[in-house]
């Protein structure tokens, strides 16, 4: 399998969201189980989105979060 490159911080958003069960998922969870302030959560979700790794969508207001690739747990 390909090696997917990401910044550690995305790697963690990854990791959260896969362990969350993706859908509609509240950011003050994300925060909570990783740690990360606003801006560092915001910044590692654009880079997800931008690398075609995460797709967020939106019902209403609330974030729907789908993986679109396999991650390991490493």
């Amino acid at each position: 399998m390909k090696e997917i490159m990401m910044s550690p911080r995305a790697k963690e958003l990854c990791l959260a969201i896969k362990k969350l069960g993706e859908g509609q998922l509240s950011e003050w969870a994300l925060h909570r189980i990783t740690g990360h302030s606003h801006g560092t959560f915001t910044a590692a979700r654009q880079e997800l989105c931008r690398d075609s790794i995460l797709e967020l969508t939106h019902k209403g207001r609330k974030p729907l979060y789908h993986l679109l690739v396999e991650l390991d747990d490493d």
